[in-house]
């Protein structure tokens, strides 16, 4: 297909065939293939046949597949709404091959759901790799909740850092958007309530990301002061 053309609504490509020369390709349009944004629909013109394609047939196929992607999910937009159930589990990533995360025992009744969606996924999955989900407790002790601690140390310092050098940057290029300020004033106190919680699980203070959080915290409050700012010129 080439040539993508556009009048209104209708977008068009030509489906060619290519005979492929010493010095220039020879190509003859076999079809129109068009697509009606207003009504959703694609269809297809024949301009002449093929003696070695069915072109119909090769148009309709497209028009079906066309008709899968639409409706389908790809993987991004999967991995997004997986993401953000992981997040509101306060899943901690663990650092090896593959995607394993800690799960506090206090959200262990929302596991259930999880796995549930990843198995109804796993039923409508057109790709030739299955969805897989596994759970299993790990022992409520000493050594498992060090382990925990490690892996929450290392991920809360990479979110600290990277929310920093978001605020920075909001700060210094004098941002005057109050709502993207206030987006990420509250990521950062949930992250601050994250970190409670999990102390709250290890039974100990997480006293190696105090200077990170205390940085935070710093840009936390002068983001506040200039989205309340904002707000009272506007309501002015």
């Amino acid at each position: 297909c080439r040539d993508n053309q556009r009048d209104g609504n209708l977008y068009s490509r030509e489906l060619v065939r290519e005979s492929v020369g010493l010095r220039t390709n020879r190509y003859e349009k076999l079809a129109n293939v068009c697509y009606d944004s207003g009504a959703g629909m694609m269809y297809h013109d024949t301009v002449q046949g093929d003696p070695l394609l069915d072109v119909d047939q090769l148009c309709t196929d497209m028009e079906q597949k066309f008709g899968v992607f639409r409706n389908c999910l790809g993987r991004s937009q999967i991995d997004t709404v997986l993401l953000h159930y992981l997040k509101a589990l306060d899943a901690l990533p663990v650092s090896v091959y593959g995607k394993l995360y800690f799960i506090p025992r206090d959200k262990m009744h929302q596991v259930g759901l999880f796995e549930e969606l990843i198995e109804q996924l796993n039923h409508a999955n057109r790709n030739d790799k299955a969805l897989v989900v596994n759970s299993f407790f790990v022992a409520d002790d000493a050594k498992q909740r060090e382990k925990m601690a490690g892996e929450f140390y290392a991920l809360a310092r990479r979110e600290a850092q990277e929310y920093q050098e978001k605020a920075a940057y909001l700060i210094d290029s004098g941002c005057q958007s109050a709502a993207i300020m206030e987006r990420w004033i509250r990521r950062i106190e949930d992250l601050k309530e994250k970190k409670q919680r999990y102390e709250a699980l290890f039974q100990k203070e997480l006293t190696e990301t105090d200077e990170e959080f205390h940085s935070l915290q710093l840009y936390q409050q002068e983001l506040q002061i200039r989205s309340q700012g904002i707000r009272a010129l506007k309501a002015a």
